[in-house]
């Protein structure tokens, strides 16, 4: 097995850029696919968001959040799941940046966004309280109570959001001020490949397979590289793991969120958001039952925790955007999500200290 470790800072920079370049492309593929899964299910953002995108783009944190947890690096796993909750909502500031002619939060039109970035701060806040209260294993497996919790209340939420998504209890009276043209770029359309739209169900799930092993791999090497990267700098792998860390992983999120943006599905770009730092989170289950000593979440501490208070105030303040819905843009960009950069990099700051 490679030993990044041994490898020069070189050589790890080196395989760093291209992983983060494959992810790139197969997060896009992946958006791809999940448009065409979602018109075939009758349009349901929210859920293939949640369950598609959010999933199968947080494999990376998967994989290196399980390994770090075999080789009994606590700190390397939690931070690892905790550090791409702000990065994923900064994200969303990015595109909106990217896009550029007015705030993403106004083209929102259906409320299970808002449910969907409730449940997610009610889950931070659930994780937040299992490592101030302590967590306790359930009978001898060694898993924490509250580890359990998460399991249990993601596969929850996964259901209401299912159930919600059917129906439509209200609707804003005002969707955007762009014209039809702005939002339906004949261009972005038309490179959709042909053959994607004729697949069968079954090719698709095959498709979405080989991508998503793909972007687990090169995940993996991405969050490999970035710990060698933080050793060999001597900057310490509790800030720079999570930071650097979060950051890679998070790569296919920022490809996704654009691809799906391109694509006028902006329902499914908030979706990914939400359900991947949903699906980051619900992952502490599985750390913990790879942890061989004590219940995960007692080896956390304030590093940890605030890395969860930044991620609420994140998702709040685009709760509030998507609120208030007002047409107002900073540097291209909505106030929201001006307001969530200054917030991340602030957050990042008070990490460095507490690192």
């Amino acid at each position: 097995m490679l030993r990044f470790e041994f490898l020069a800072p070189g050589w790890n920079a080196f395989l760093f850029g291209i992983a983060g370049a494959v992810v790139w492309y197969a997060g896009i593929r992946l958006t791809q696919y999940a448009k065409l899964i979602s018109d075939r299910l009758s349009g349901q953002q929210a859920l293939i968001g949640t369950l598609l995108l959010g999933g199968v783009v947080s494999l990376p944190e998967m994989a290196t959040s399980v390994s770090a947890s075999l080789i009994g690096n606590a700190p390397l796993a939690i931070n690892m799941l905790l550090g791409g909750i702000a990065v994923t909502m900064a994200i969303v500031a990015i595109v909106d940046a990217i896009r550029g002619w007015e705030p993403l939060s106004t083209d929102v039109v259906h409320p299970i966004i808002l449910l969907q970035g409730a449940l997610v701060v009610f889950f931070l806040t659930v994780t937040a309280a299992g490592m101030i209260a302590g967590d306790r294993p359930i009978l001898n497996t060694g898993i924490g109570v509250w580890t359990s919790a998460l399991l249990l209340l993601y596969l929850l939420f996964v259901w209401l959001i299912k159930r919600y998504e059917r129906s439509t209890p209200w609707i804003p009276k005002r969707t955007s001020r762009s014209s039809p043209v702005q939002l339906k770029p004949a261009s972005i359309e038309s490179r959709r490949p042909k053959q994607h739209a004729q697949a069968s169900m079954g090719i698709l799930i095959l498709r979405i397979l080989a991508v998503s092993t793909v972007i687990l791999l090169a995940g993996f090497i991405l969050a490999s590289t970035s710990d060698a990267l933080a050793e060999q700098t001597g900057l310490g792998a509790s800030f720079i793991g999570m930071v650097l860390g979060g950051i890679s992983t998070s790569l296919p999120e920022l490809s996704t969120t654009l691809s799906a943006v391109r694509l006028k599905q902006y329902e499914m770009a908030f979706a990914d958001a939400f359900g991947t730092n949903l699906f980051s989170v619900m992952l502490l289950f599985f750390a913990d039952a790879a942890y061989p000593k004590q219940p995960i979440l007692n080896e956390a501490g304030r590093f940890s925790i605030f890395a969860i208070l930044l991620g609420i105030a994140v998702t709040t303040v685009y709760l509030a955007g998507l609120i208030m819905r007002r047409n107002y843009v900073v540097f291209k960009m909505g106030i929201d999500s001006f307001i969530v950069l200054l917030l991340y990099v602030g957050g990042l700051i008070v990490l460095f200290h507490l690192r």
